[in-house]
């Protein structure tokens, strides 16, 4: 991940501390920022998280089909990241058939794991024909819409 220092290099005051800022860039991830003076290095670990959840975008499961009243075989998912495509974790999900009918197999909303992913099994209607699930999240524009078709 990249960033930007503010203050450095920098001097010590009367107690010894020298201070920098340090602004972190648009990749998410460990840093290891190392204070040196002289010959003595001490390593500090930063880790920058994921900003504000920004997309949700179809991460598998799309265009299944599959007899009407059964259980797809693969699960629904999306993938949450903000707005410089870092993976969102911990962020709620729902997940929505509006109104066509069928079930998921998981408590809705589902939440992101560390990769952004939230997934979600769904049983179709009884009766034929596409839906269109749609995976929402707070703060998030467009939703992800996901076609299944029950034959």
């Amino acid at each position: 991940p990249s960033g930007t220092f503010t203050g450095a290099p920098a001097t010590t005051n009367s107690n010894g501390q020298a201070t920098v800022n340090y602004t972190v860039g648009t990749s998410a991830g460990a840093v290891t920022i190392t204070a040196s003076v002289n010959a003595l290095n001490t390593p500090i670990a930063v880790t920058a998280t994921a900003g504000t959840p920004a997309t949700a975008t179809i991460g598998g499961g799309n265009n299944q089909l599959g007899t009407a009243g059964t259980t797809l075989p693969q699960t629904l998912s999306v993938v949450v990241a903000d707005q410089y495509g870092n993976p969102a974790s911990g962020v709620a999900v729902n997940f929505s058939y509006g109104g066509a009918g069928g079930s998921f197999s998981y408590p809705n909303p589902a939440t992101t794991d560390n990769t952004g992913t939230a997934s979600q099994l769904y049983t179709l209607p009884p009766n034929p024909g596409p839906v269109n699930v749609s995976a929402t999240a707070s703060g998030i524009a467009a939703p992800a819409v996901l076609t299944e078709t029950g034959q």
